[in-house]
Protein backbone atom coordinates (compact mmCIF):
# COMPACT_ATOMS: atom_id res chain seq x y z
CA UNK A 1 0.00 0.00 0.00
CA UNK A 2 1.17 3.23 -0.77
CA UNK A 3 2.95 5.11 2.10
CA UNK A 4 0.79 8.37 1.35
CA UNK A 5 -1.11 10.68 -1.43
CA UNK A 6 2.31 12.53 -2.78
CA UNK A 7 2.73 11.28 -6.05
CA UNK A 8 -0.82 13.27 -6.75
CA UNK A 9 1.46 16.37 -6.48
CA UNK A 10 1.85 15.96 -10.56
CA UNK A 11 -1.72 16.66 -10.31
CA UNK A 12 -0.65 20.48 -9.86
CA UNK A 13 1.37 20.65 -12.70
CA UNK A 14 -1.13 18.93 -15.32
CA UNK A 15 -3.67 21.59 -14.10
CA UNK A 16 -1.04 24.93 -13.97
CA UNK A 17 -0.56 23.70 -17.46
CA UNK A 18 -3.97 22.87 -18.67
CA UNK A 19 -3.00 19.70 -19.65
CA UNK A 20 -6.76 18.14 -19.09
CA UNK A 21 -5.87 14.63 -20.31
CA UNK A 22 -2.56 14.08 -18.27
CA UNK A 23 -4.47 14.69 -15.12
CA UNK A 24 -6.92 12.61 -16.22
CA UNK A 25 -4.89 9.88 -17.08
CA UNK A 26 -2.98 10.44 -13.43
CA UNK A 27 -6.44 10.04 -11.23
CA UNK A 28 -7.27 6.99 -13.25
CA UNK A 29 -3.92 5.57 -12.89
CA UNK A 30 -4.26 6.67 -8.60
CA UNK A 31 -7.48 4.55 -8.59
CA UNK A 32 -6.14 1.53 -11.02
CA UNK A 33 -3.29 0.90 -8.60
CA UNK A 34 -4.83 1.63 -5.31
CA UNK A 35 -6.79 -1.29 -6.09
CA UNK A 36 -4.73 -3.82 -8.08
CA UNK A 37 -3.34 -4.79 -4.60
CA UNK A 38 -6.71 -6.30 -3.61
CA UNK A 39 -6.89 -8.22 -6.57
CA UNK A 40 -2.91 -9.47 -6.40
CA UNK A 41 -2.85 -9.59 -2.68
CA UNK A 42 -5.67 -9.49 -0.88
CA UNK A 43 -5.70 -9.35 2.90
CA UNK A 44 -7.54 -12.14 4.97
CA UNK A 45 -9.49 -9.97 6.18
CA UNK A 46 -10.88 -9.22 3.28
CA UNK A 47 -10.73 -5.88 3.85
CA UNK A 48 -9.63 -3.20 0.79
CA UNK A 49 -5.84 -2.05 1.42
CA UNK A 50 -7.24 1.24 0.68
CA UNK A 51 -9.11 0.97 3.60
CA UNK A 52 -6.37 -0.60 5.57
CA UNK A 53 -4.31 2.54 4.05
CA UNK A 54 -6.14 5.49 5.04
CA UNK A 55 -6.59 4.13 8.72
CA UNK A 56 -2.73 3.88 9.09
CA UNK A 57 -1.85 7.12 6.98
CA UNK A 58 -5.02 9.55 7.18
CA UNK A 59 -6.52 8.50 10.13
CA UNK A 60 -3.49 8.06 12.36
CA UNK A 61 -0.78 10.13 11.51
CA UNK A 62 -3.40 13.61 10.98
CA UNK A 63 -3.00 16.30 8.79
CA UNK A 64 -0.15 18.04 9.21
CA UNK A 65 2.04 15.96 11.49
CA UNK A 66 5.07 13.76 12.11
CA UNK A 67 4.85 10.10 11.36
CA UNK A 68 4.47 8.61 15.20
CA UNK A 69 2.17 5.20 14.35
CA UNK A 70 3.10 2.25 16.30
CA UNK A 71 5.16 0.18 14.32
CA UNK A 72 5.66 2.52 11.75
CA UNK A 73 8.07 5.42 12.98
CA UNK A 74 8.63 7.52 16.17
CA UNK A 75 7.55 11.43 15.92
CA UNK A 76 11.32 12.41 16.65
CA UNK A 77 12.98 9.76 15.40
CA UNK A 78 16.53 10.98 13.26
CA UNK A 79 15.39 8.88 10.32
CA UNK A 80 12.59 10.79 9.36
CA UNK A 81 14.41 13.73 7.06
CA UNK A 82 10.59 14.64 6.07
CA UNK A 83 9.40 18.31 6.18
CA UNK A 84 6.67 17.53 8.91
CA UNK A 85 9.79 15.02 10.57
CA UNK A 86 12.14 17.53 10.79
CA UNK A 87 10.12 20.51 12.19
CA UNK A 88 8.81 18.42 14.72
CA UNK A 89 12.72 17.20 16.05
CA UNK A 90 13.36 21.05 15.61
CA UNK A 91 10.21 22.44 17.27
CA UNK A 92 9.33 20.05 19.80
CA UNK A 93 10.97 18.46 22.68
CA UNK A 94 10.54 14.51 22.07
CA UNK A 95 8.67 12.63 24.65
CA UNK A 96 10.04 11.47 28.18
CA UNK A 97 8.77 7.54 26.78
CA UNK A 98 10.68 8.03 23.46
CA UNK A 99 14.49 6.55 23.95
CA UNK A 100 16.84 4.66 21.33
CA UNK A 101 19.99 5.51 19.42
CA UNK A 102 17.49 7.31 17.18
CA UNK A 103 16.03 10.21 19.05
CA UNK A 104 17.97 12.70 19.88
CA UNK A 105 17.16 15.31 23.05
CA UNK A 106 19.36 18.45 22.28
CA UNK A 107 17.77 19.42 18.96
CA UNK A 108 15.26 21.77 19.74
CA UNK A 109 15.76 25.39 18.63
CA UNK A 110 12.40 26.78 19.02
CA UNK A 111 9.98 24.71 21.62
CA UNK A 112 6.15 25.09 20.39
CA UNK A 113 3.03 23.35 21.80
CA UNK A 114 1.06 20.99 19.94
CA UNK A 115 -1.20 23.25 18.12
CA UNK A 116 1.26 25.63 16.77
CA UNK A 117 3.46 22.69 15.69
CA UNK A 118 1.00 21.93 13.70
CA UNK A 119 0.23 25.22 12.01
CA UNK A 120 4.09 25.39 11.56
CA UNK A 121 4.11 22.51 9.61
CA UNK A 122 0.70 22.86 7.77
CA UNK A 123 2.47 26.80 6.90
CA UNK A 124 6.11 24.91 5.62
CA UNK A 125 3.78 22.38 3.47
CA UNK A 126 1.86 24.87 1.69
CA UNK A 127 4.64 26.82 0.86
CA UNK A 128 6.80 23.81 -0.75
CA UNK A 129 2.86 22.97 -2.89
CA UNK A 130 2.92 27.11 -3.50
CA UNK A 131 6.77 27.21 -4.45
CA UNK A 132 6.45 23.95 -6.82
CA UNK A 133 3.45 25.90 -8.58
CA UNK A 134 5.18 29.07 -8.68
CA UNK A 135 8.27 27.68 -10.96
CA UNK A 136 6.00 25.89 -12.94
CA UNK A 137 3.82 28.98 -14.22
CA UNK A 138 7.62 30.40 -14.35
CA UNK A 139 8.79 27.60 -16.60
CA UNK A 140 5.17 28.11 -18.68
CA UNK A 141 5.58 31.73 -18.78
CA UNK A 142 8.99 31.71 -20.26
CA UNK A 143 8.87 28.73 -22.51
CA UNK A 144 10.45 29.57 -25.94
CA UNK A 145 12.96 32.05 -24.32
CA UNK A 146 14.55 29.91 -22.30
CA UNK A 147 17.92 28.22 -23.07
CA UNK A 148 16.58 24.32 -22.67
CA UNK A 149 13.62 22.60 -24.96
CA UNK A 150 9.92 21.77 -23.31
CA UNK A 151 11.31 18.21 -22.68
CA UNK A 152 14.03 19.38 -20.26
CA UNK A 153 11.94 22.04 -18.63
CA UNK A 154 8.99 19.02 -17.94
CA UNK A 155 12.70 17.48 -16.35
CA UNK A 156 13.09 20.40 -13.88
CA UNK A 157 9.27 20.47 -13.18
CA UNK A 158 9.08 16.77 -11.97
CA UNK A 159 12.70 16.99 -10.30
CA UNK A 160 10.14 19.58 -7.98
CA UNK A 161 7.18 17.52 -7.83
CA UNK A 162 9.68 14.51 -6.94
CA UNK A 163 11.32 16.61 -4.19
CA UNK A 164 8.19 18.04 -2.97
CA UNK A 165 7.09 13.62 -2.18
CA UNK A 166 9.82 13.73 0.10
CA UNK A 167 9.61 16.88 1.94
CA UNK A 168 5.46 16.39 2.33
CA UNK A 169 5.37 12.34 3.10
CA UNK A 170 4.62 11.77 6.70
CA UNK A 171 8.25 9.48 6.75
CA UNK A 172 10.72 10.04 4.58
CA UNK A 173 14.08 8.37 4.98
CA UNK A 174 17.20 9.18 3.81
CA UNK A 175 17.34 6.91 1.26
CA UNK A 176 14.63 8.61 -0.25
CA UNK A 177 16.61 11.86 -1.14
CA UNK A 178 18.03 9.67 -4.02
CA UNK A 179 14.99 11.65 -6.25
CA UNK A 180 17.70 15.19 -5.79
CA UNK A 181 19.80 13.23 -8.48
CA UNK A 182 16.81 14.55 -10.90
CA UNK A 183 16.78 18.40 -10.14
CA UNK A 184 20.86 17.90 -9.71
CA UNK A 185 20.80 16.64 -13.27
CA UNK A 186 18.18 19.73 -14.79
CA UNK A 187 20.49 21.98 -12.58
CA UNK A 188 23.94 20.63 -14.19
CA UNK A 189 22.12 20.10 -17.67
CA UNK A 190 20.68 23.73 -17.64
CA UNK A 191 24.68 25.52 -16.84
CA UNK A 192 26.04 23.89 -19.29
CA UNK A 193 23.92 24.89 -21.60
CA UNK A 194 23.10 28.86 -20.89
CA UNK A 195 26.08 30.12 -22.51
CA UNK A 196 26.74 32.03 -19.44
CA UNK A 197 28.47 31.98 -16.06
CA UNK A 198 25.51 31.58 -13.50
CA UNK A 199 26.64 32.20 -10.05
CA UNK A 200 23.58 31.24 -8.61
CA UNK A 201 22.68 28.31 -9.97
CA UNK A 202 26.07 26.96 -10.05
CA UNK A 203 25.90 27.86 -6.15
CA UNK A 204 22.63 25.51 -5.71
CA UNK A 205 24.11 23.04 -7.44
Amino acid sequence: VSSDLTPLLALELFVIRRSWLGAAALLAAFCVLSWLPDLVFPQQSGEPWIRSWYEINLRGLGLGAAASTEGIWGSHSILNQSLSGTLTRVLSAAPADAGGPFVLRNLVVLPLGPQALRIAILLAQLAVVALIGWATLGVRRSEGAAPVGPQRSRLGEFGLVLCGMVLLSPQSSKAHFCVLLVPAVFCADHLLRCGRRDGKLLGLL
